[in-house]
């Protein structure tokens, strides 16, 4: 869904004028908004009280054109405004459906869809390292449990003496502990 809104006209010299601003909804999740016009680059800034985040999205060279997202906290009607010097230079209701029954369902469909992608890359991640070990092994480049105990015997002794000196606080109930 998109929707266009020119702004108006302002009596600054850096605001934007003949301009639209575009609103893409992606399902509740984050939302883009897209304003286009001269002299983006004057400071404008986008205000959208309902909504978390709010982020300038990779600044363009041309001063036409800025995207803002942001993830809305409400559904219904969100009140957002292209500010230019500290004035409202357009401001406008757009409204976040609430999700139908088909849009919840494509949606954890989607994200289900890409849990199992994932479990299976892990998988195949898994496999391929437990084959690397065992081929190791076969081949005899293993190391010996004493040299492994010796270096556990090590950094055991190391940990040790790094914590001589420490003492670790705690509280508890506004009481102070030491050990």
């Amino acid at each position: 869904m998109v929707w266009s809104v020119p702004l108006a006209a302002s009596s600054t010299a850096s605001a934007a004028t003949n301009s639209n601003i575009q609103w893409f909804q992606f399902q509740g999740k984050l939302a883009t908004f897209t304003v286009d016009g001269p002299n983006l680059d004057k400071g404008i800034s986008f205000n959208a009280p309902s909504c978390s985040g709010i982020a300038e999205v990779v600044a363009s060279a041309a001063p036409t054109q800025k995207v803002y997202t942001c993830t809305p906290a409400v559904t219904g009607p969100m009140t957002v405004a292209v500010v230019g010097d500290g004035v409202v230079l357009r401001s406008m209701t757009v409204t976040l459906a609430v999700p139908t029954g088909a849009q919840l369902l494509r949606d954890f469909m989607r994200d289900f869809v890409k849990q199992q992608q994932e479990a299976s890359e892990h998988d195949a991640w898994f496999r391929r390292e437990v084959q690397i070990g065992i081929d190791a092994a076969d081949a005899g480049a293993v190391v010996p449990a004493e040299e492994v105990e010796a270096e556990a015997q090590a950094w055991r002794a190391e940990t040790r003496r790094k914590m001589a000196g420490a003492s670790l606080k705690f509280f508890h109930n506004k009481d102070e502990f030491s050990l």
